[in-house]
């Protein structure tokens, strides 16, 4: 926001009342960056040393948990007591924060020790949004509202994923959505209840005003949560070869998501009359369509839509960036093939870029007289309109660099086969999907167990006359043999496996896949591998009736 429109709002507010009239006074002037960057790192290199000197010599009491609590409440009372004073120094406040932090975490301890993990992060929120009421600093009530959206997360986890397997996905999904419409619902309700309760006046806007800073950690919490989840696949049935047994959560999300893109529609339509066109009608359809197949698109079509209208610029540019990300993370939707994804997002492409052509002609005056002169200043029409193209070019090579990369590796990569392992009966196969594990030495195992996983291994592979690759050792700077190859690893549920670990089917023909004895794969000479099928005992090929199962 402009200083101009702030001071304009704020003249606004002191003639309702609603501000006093000190708050037109001119306020201390703003201290230079590089100040307030070393204030801040000089007072945490004080505070991390000083709360973890204070772990050390309590260390006996945190042994109980009256004590962690003890220790925790005296820790953050003084932490709030400095922030809250008036006329404090930078260093000060930071290193109160250092302590808001440390206080916090004294009182985690405790909880965690003896709550469960989703009431004692449920209780955590609940202090999050009590310290937020608490402090006067935005910056704070920011990251409080994000602490607090995480801990709800948190504790929903808790409760839905002991469920196991993708079955619990959906249900992650719909408590994503409960988030964001807490963000969406919340400033009604306080409005309601402030009318209810004929609050003095300024009442409602201090209560909008927290809640603005409140919820802009909440859904900046929401949003990247809904993006990662977009990586999981397998868990809404929204593909083009949909067979639905029955009615669940699974099938509720795609309608979800589709109801979310219409309500953007509608916002931006409501808020912006150059869209009350027919040609919105056609952009609303298209991204209902899209937000049919990647099920929680939606949802960040809507935040991305209320925040565009209330000018949240920000937030905007993270719901675009989520948008983009889930998009791009489309590719993983296994129940399509590449070529089916490609022309989705080629077609919807080219419709949304005619939609927007027709748009923009449509916006033109009748009358010329009445339009700006476009000689006056040509350039804002030339850079707008290079700067949707190069936006278009980006989310293209975004959404189709992966597949050409992959159609190049099962064309021109080379085939091996992989003996498969058992597997936890149980999780053998799980209604459209068989569990996969790759046979490697219990040495090779050991050693993987030792990596982090937060990269990708790659391991050296014999592979013999037949093709099939027996994994023997971490990869390391000897050279290759003539018959040895790089094969890179893929963290998966706590174990190390070939790039995916289950391969999924049509419903009904689990029987087919029962013969599977190796997975087959295509090979990059740097180690890159894709599963593009599976193989019986004599390494043939199996083919179900219609081909219908894809790789995770």
């Amino acid at each position: 926001m402009s200083d101009a429109r702030l001071d304009a709002i704020t003249r606004a507010a002191v003639a309702e009342g609603l501000l006093p009239d000190t708050a037109l006074q001119p306020g201390e002037p703003a201290r230079p960056w590089p100040v307030v960057l070393m204030s801040a790192l000089g007072a945490w290199l004080v505070g991390l040393p000083m709360f973890g000197l204070i772990t050390q010599l309590f260390l006996g009491v945190f042994d109980s948990n009256l004590g962690a609590y003890l220790i925790g409440a005296l820790v953050l009372a003084a932490a709030v007591a400095a922030l809250r004073k008036p006329g404090h120094t930078l260093f000060v406040e930071q290193l109160a924060v250092a302590g808001l932090v440390a206080g916090a975490g004294y009182l985690a301890i405790g909880l965690t020790r003896q709550l469960p993990t989703s009431a004692a992060a449920a209780l955590l929120a609940t202090l999050a949004l009590w310290l937020a009421v608490l402090l006067r600093q935005n910056w704070l009530r920011m990251l409080l509202g994000a602490a607090a959206c995480a801990g709800v997360l948190i504790a929903g986890l808790d409760l839905i994923l002991p469920r196991g397997g993708p079955a619990s996905l959906p249900r992650v999904a719909l408590l994503l959505h409960l988030l964001l419409a807490v963000w969406l619902l919340a400033p009604r309700v306080v409005d309601a209840l402030v009318a209810q309760r004929s609050a003095p006046p300024g009442a409602l806007p201090r209560s909008l005003a927290w809640l603005e800073a409140v919820g802009t950690g909440w859904l900046a919490v929401t949003l990247p949560a809904l993006a990662v989840l977009a990586g999981f696949d397998g868990w809404a049935r929204s593909g083009p070869d949909r067979a639905v047994q029955g009615f669940g959560w699974a099938d509720l999300m795609p309608l979800l998501s589709v109801l979310a893109a219409l309500a953007a529609a509608v916002v931006g339509w409501r808020r912006w009359p150059p869209l009350r066109a027919p040609w919105w009608l056609g952009v609303a359809a298209t991204l209902a369509l899209l937000a049919w197949f990647m099920p929680t698109l939606g949802a960040v079509l809507l935040a991305l839509a209320v925040c565009a209208v209330t000018r949240r610029s920000w937030l905007a540019a993270l719901a675009l960036l989520t948008g983009l990300w889930i998009g791009s993370a489309f590719y993983d939707q296994l129940t399509w093939t590449l070529a089916q994804k490609a022309a989705l997002l080629a077609v919807s492409g080219l419709w949304l870029g005619l939609l927007a052509a027709w748009g923009q002609r449509s916006s033109v005056p009748a009358d010329p007289a009445a339009a700006p002169s476009a000689a006056a200043d040509p350039s804002p029409s030339r850079w707008a309109r290079a700067g949707s193209i190069a936006c278009v070019l980006a989310t293209l090579a975004v959404a189709n660099t992966g597949i050409w990369r992959n159609e190049a590796l099962i064309r021109d990569g080379q085939p091996v086969f992989v003996e498969l392992a058992p597997v936890d009966p149980r999780s053998l196969m799980q209604g459209d999907y068989m569990a996969l594990d790759y046979r490697m030495d219990a040495a090779l195992l050991h050693q993987l167990a030792q990596q982090s996983r937060l990269d990708r291994q790659r391991v050296v592979a014999r592979i013999d006359a037949r093709g099939v690759a027996e994994p023997l050792r971490l990869a390391d700077e000897k050279p290759l043999a003539a018959d040895e190859r790089l094969i890179e690893l893929a963290p998966r549920n706590g174990r190390w496996v070939l790039v995916s670990d289950a391969w999924f089917f049509r419903e009904g023909q689990g029987a087919v896949w029962q013969a599977a004895r190796y997975g087959e794969f295509r090979l990059a000479g740097d180690g890159r591998a894709l599963l593009v099928g599976l193989a019986d005992d004599g390494l043939q090929p199996i083919r179900p009736p219609v081909e219908t199962a894809t790789a995770r």
